[in-house]
């Protein structure tokens, strides 16, 4: 592969694509191996290695030179980043001062890394290096439309600078096994851009006006504030919502394989498991399409009348769905349908909201009903030739929530006819619970 430009639909230089000796490559792939081996040498330097589920297949990532927790943006120094790596990244990107960060992405074959932005405490250029393996970068449209891919044969690097960095990006499935490295400096602690506050969260005083209404009568307060939001902001969803809850994971591994799981509420599709026959649902026709695309199984239903026969389930997920109902009687028919479709025997975990949140939050719950904003920029991801985004504020769309207090969701449950609670738990901000389908 020669030296080459990849160009966008605006005629931009999205990632400068260049070969590198095949001999660094292999030397460095050694290392990676070395690195992998248990004991010692890999403690020094490979932080907890993650576990990722994508179409199947197991994709193994891990850090050197130091680690980034993403959504929380905490920078996390582990061991030196070896010398044959250092040695690939100086071949790839001549001039371009040496790494702080390497992550290193081992794909079994069928695996994909879901597009996203890197974080902000990288610098750019960003080298992305194809260890092992023919890779193929898939760069995203707002929307998530193609806008443009590039390959990467072996021993070939991609060098993305501020325009392709700002454009959610990953790399698409194959039927090989790849290694692929990324790697950068860090932003000086001086410079990195300070981390947004989250507009402020909304109290609404619902004083039970919509107690009386029947529960499969759909309140305006959900249309307008559930409904169209998230149909207007599935795309950035999609782009934000890509990492599994270990203790949903937990839940699905825990079944015997090939149990028959319906998602309801399902959004973009990350709890889709391909280690059972696993089917969607959600009322955002726009995340559908998105789970669509994917290849899984989806349609659009209301969680009020769930199109499944009874008790065809094995289990059943409802992963922070129960918050968006703005009536008791709505939230109780959301459980009774839940139940409804699970056989006798069979599991459900729910997950909802809650309104003590935990240390990892930033939000805090005034009272009960709540509107909770969500920010999408003006032209999320959009890389163009015009200005048409630049600087613009960003639209902020209102999501309506009822957050439960401790004891609230077990006892909704507990009040659904044919459901015995399992186990009531606290994970990630959110009342959980756990129950077996009895009668």
């Amino acid at each position: 592969q020669t030296a080459t430009s990849a160009m966008d639909l605006a005629g931009q230089v999205v990632v400068h694509v260049a070969p590198v000796p095949a001999a660094l490559c292999a030397a460095a792939a050694a290392e990676v191996a070395r690195l992998q081996e248990p004991g010692p040498v890999s403690g020094a330097h490979v932080v907890a290695r993650d576990k990722m589920y994508a179409k199947g297949k197991t994709h193994d990532a891990f850090c050197l030179g130091h680690c980034l927790h993403g959504a929380r943006g905490a920078v996390v120094p582990v061991g030196p980043i070896p010398a044959a790596l250092l040695a690939v990244h100086a071949a790839a990107a001549p001039g371009v001062p040496p790494p702080d960060v390497c992550v290193v992405d081992m794909l079994q074959p069928g695996a994909w890394v879901t597009p996203r932005i890197p974080s902000r405490n990288l610098a750019r250029p960003v080298v992305v290096v194809a260890l092992a393996g023919h890779t193929v970068m898939q760069f995203i449209r707002p929307g998530g439309d193609v806008l443009t891919r590039v390959g990467l044969l072996p021993a070939c690097a991609g060098v993305l600078d501020n325009a392709a960095a700002a454009v959610p990006h990953g790399a698409v499935a194959a039927d090989e096994a790849r290694i692929v490295l990324t790697m950068a400096q860090l932003v000086p602690p001086a410079t990195t851009p300070p981390r947004a506050v989250k507009p402020d969260v909304q109290p609404i005083h619902l004083d039970g006006r919509f107690d009386g209404l029947a529960a499969l009568v759909t309140p305006d307060i959900e249309r307008l504030h559930v409904h169209a939001v998230y149909d207007a902001i599935a795309a950035h969803w999609d782009l934000t919502r890509h990492t599994a809850w270990p203790r949903v994971d937990q839940f699905l591994q825990a079944l015997p394989a090939r149990s028959l799981v319906g998602d309801i509420g399902c959004g973009n599709g990350k709890y889709l498991s391909p280690r059972h026959y696993m089917v969607g649902t959600d009322r955002c026709e726009s995340l559908v399409d998105i789970c669509a695309r994917k290849g899984h199984e989806v349609f659009v239903s209301d969680n009020m009348t769930i199109p499944l026969r009874d008790g065809v389930c094995d289990a059943v997920l409802s992963i922070a769905v129960l918050h968006h109902f703005a009536s008791p009687g709505r939230r109780r028919r959301a459980v009774e349908e839940l139940a409804r479709i699970t056989r006798v025997g069979g599991r459900i975990l729910i997950y909802a909201w809650a309104a003590e949140q935990g240390a990892e939050s930033r939000r805090s719950f005034p009272e009960p009903d709540v509107l909770v904003p969500w920010q999408l920029a003006a032209a999320p991801g959009a890389v163009s030739s015009s200005s048409a985004g630049v600087g613009k504020e960003p639209v902020i769309f209102q999501r309506y929530c009822h957050v439960y207090r401790e004891g609230e969701l077990a006892a909704l449950v507990s009040a659904v006819a044919g459901l015995q609670v399992c186990e009531v738990y606290y994970d990630t901000s959110n009342w959980c619970v756990h129950c077996e389908r009895v009668a």
